[in-house]
């Protein structure tokens, strides 16, 4: 009798390399919405430099943004002075910071680098680096410094090149091509 695959429930709508030689996978998703509460987004990162080993926990229709062509200086400044993903929101919708809605206990309890960021906000209010935007203008701003974006369809990712590449099967998912 032959034994079937192990099945697990794909769930990522974001599927994502950090910065080159820097060697991380990072993952965003929506939680179960609980009783009365919508949907929590919920996020992921591991060290890791295969992300097709990821391939298979992103859903359909998921995103892949491969920022390994990014060149190291510029996905660095991205990261850190650009806007966050916010699954939740719609295509040309933004979340900018307001700073009139934090305490000043609050601001002055924040420490290390939390701290930097949240200086550089108050002095730069139109810094972008705590602001978030849609998962379509997050996609579009990696695409316009290099980024390779994919598009998982069954079971494989079509990438915007017209290229194509197999989800591996579960046992296979760890070994490096």
């Amino acid at each position: 009798m032959k034994r079937k695959e192990n099945k697990y429930n794909a769930y990522l709508s974001i599927l994502e390399t950090g910065v080159r030689d820097m060697g991380s996978v990072h993952g965003s998703y929506l939680g179960e919405p609980l009783g009365d509460y919508p949907p929590s987004e919920c996020s992921l990162s591991t060290y890791s430099t295969n992300l097709r080993a990821y391939y298979g926990e992103l859903k359909k229709g998921g995103i892949v943004v491969d920022k390994y062509p990014v060149d190291p200086e510029v996905a660095i400044d991205l990261v850190l002075n650009g806007p966050m993903v916010k699954l939740t929101l719609r295509d040309d919708e933004e979340e900018c910071l307001k700073l009139d809605k934090i305490s000043d206990a609050f601001i002055f309890g924040l420490e290390g680098g939390f701290q930097t960021l949240m200086a550089k906000k108050i002095t730069t209010p139109s810094w972008r680096g705590l602001d978030y935007v849609s998962p379509r203008q997050y996609v579009q701003m990696w695409r316009e410094v290099g980024a390779r974006i994919g598009t998982r369809v069954r079971n494989h990712i079509e990438w915007e090149d017209g290229t194509r590449e197999n989800i591996p099967k579960y046992a296979d998912r760890w070994v490096q091509p």
